[in-house]
């Protein structure tokens, strides 16, 4: 999914970004707050026994 970047934001607005979001079950991009999240837990201990798997932070993206 789009990273609302500002470069993420010049390059999805308008109509494109609308039909993009239409596809995401979230209805919208991520924030980036959202990636530094997901980033930070795997960085943590909580994430110790987490090996060799993806973390998909794409708002549901992939599973329609």
């Amino acid at each position: 999914t789009v990273v609302l970047t500002e470069l993420g934001k010049k390059a999805w607005a308008g109509e494109k970004g609308d039909a993009h979001k239409a596809q995401i079950p979230v209805g919208r991009f991520a924030e980036p707050e959202e990636v530094a999240a997901a980033v930070i837990f795997l960085a943590s201990d909580g994430a110790d026994m987490i090996n060799g798997a993806d973390l998909v932070v794409d708002g549901g993206y992939t599973i329609r």
